[in-house]
């Protein structure tokens, strides 16, 4: 049997990300036997975003078809699962198809209980997303069933996209000048637009009069000219910061495939990250890191960030005192990151000033790293999305 997810590349590389981790995680946790045999399928719009994420080309048992050629398409054998990702459309020749194949019993033919559409939302913190995970929405086409899947945190979700993996620190092929070298603390900078000037200027502050040395990679993307800007700011207007500042390095680092991306971020000791991908690989790091969200009208972003932080907060009180004040100081950036002022335009800025600040994850790092630590543990243990789903396809055959 198939399971065929559809893509539609939307923001950049978000989605495709998601969905080529998603279908990865799915062949690992098939190759154990436990879960059926099923073969997995993309449909993709853009295969030049796929191809930028995976420039080897190898996508081992994972089939990758681009959508858009429908003449194409039509010898493409019809799955018996489709998962729509972020809401992307299947084409509608093919979903046509799927319905009459639906209706003809090809379903009870293979052992399910029918045909299924599964609507895979994308992942949040928020509480609603227990009561919707796994909601049927009833499509009135007979033989097909409809079921909304939702990733998240909480337990009585879907759990997280994450292969066993993306855990690993250097993978082959890493470069020796991305690799971590003799400094003592390295950052990655990966977010929407952000004048990062408070990042120079506390880390400034926080080697200064020490021996101790600072590597800071900025990814191509959106958050570079705030990056470059800032940093030349404070070193023009700061001399009192010139012994701290001299002590980092700046290190501007190209367009890298996914698993590259991944493996600097599990290396670094703290990370900037943004959107989904790259927010779940920071949280499975086990590293202190900081959550640029995907800004949305009246401040909505907000709404998702306390929302990460609720869930995030009993790991530091379980603590004790000390714990919950580290929290609080923790909560506090996450919010001023993430809040934009309310009278401009829905946009990012790399000019705006900044709000936030970053002392508190540098005189924190160790607490941060273990509470960190432990709960990147837990989740990739029991909370990996296609594990969940594949168990979920089990108790759907008949």
């Amino acid at each position: 049997m198939t399971l065929e997810i559809v893509c539609q590349v939307v923001d950049n590389y978000g989605d495709i990300a998601v969905v080529w981790r998603l279908a990865q995680a799915l062949v690992e946790d098939l190759s154990t036997g436990h879960h059926g045999e099923w073969q997995v399928r993309i449909l993709v719009d853009d295969l030049t975003a796929f191809r930028a994420l995976n420039p080897s080309g190898n996508t081992g048992a994972v089939q990758v078809v681009p959508s858009l050629d429908a003449a194409a398409l039509r010898y493409v054998p019809l799955p018996e699962v489709i998962i729509e990702a972020f809401g992307a459309p299947t084409p509608v020749e093919r979903l046509e198809a799927f319905f009459i194949s639906g209706a003809a019993g090809s379903a009870q033919a293979k052992g399910l209980r029918a045909l299924l559409l599964v609507h895979l939302e994308y992942l949040t913190a928020e509480a609603w997303s227990e009561s919707y995970h796994l909601l049927p929405s009833p499509l009135g086409k007979p033989g097909v069933e409809r079921v909304f899947f939702v990733p998240g945190f909480r337990e009585r979700t879907g759990g997280l996209v994450f292969t066993n993996a993306s855990g690993v620190t250097n993978p082959q092929g890493l470069s020796p000048d991305l690799s971590r070298g003799d400094e003592d603390l390295l950052i990655t900078l990966f977010s929407y637009e952000h004048d990062f000037e408070n990042l120079w200027t506390d880390l400034g502050n926080h080697l200064r009069g020490t021996d101790l040395k600072a590597r800071v990679q900025v990814f191509e993307g959106r958050q570079r000219e705030g990056a470059l800007a800032s940093w030349e700011r404070v070193n023009a207007s700061r001399p009192d910061l010139a012994p701290g500042l001299k002590r980092i390095a700046l290190q501007l680092v190209p367009f890298v495939d996914q698993d590259t991306y991944t493996a600097l971020v599990n290396q670094a000791d703290f990370n900037v990250v943004r959107g989904e991908e790259s927010w779940v690989t920071a949280v499975l790091s086990g590293k202190p890191f900081l959550w640029h969200a995907y800004l949305q009208e009246e401040n909505h972003q907000l709404v998702k960030v306390n929302a990460f932080l609720e869930v995030f907060e009993p790991r530091f009180t379980a603590e004790g005192s000390w714990g919950a004040e580290v929290f609080a100081r923790l909560a506090q950036e996450f919010r001023a990151f993430n809040k934009r002022p309310e009278a401009t335009p829905l946009r990012n800025s790399a000019t705006d000033p900044p709000a936030e600040h970053y002392a508190a994850f540098f005189e924190h790092h160790a607490v941060l790293s273990g509470v960190l630590g432990n709960w990147a543990l837990e989740l990739r243990k029991s909370h990996k999305l296609s594990r969940r789903l594949l168990d979920f396809l089990n108790g759907f055959q008949v």
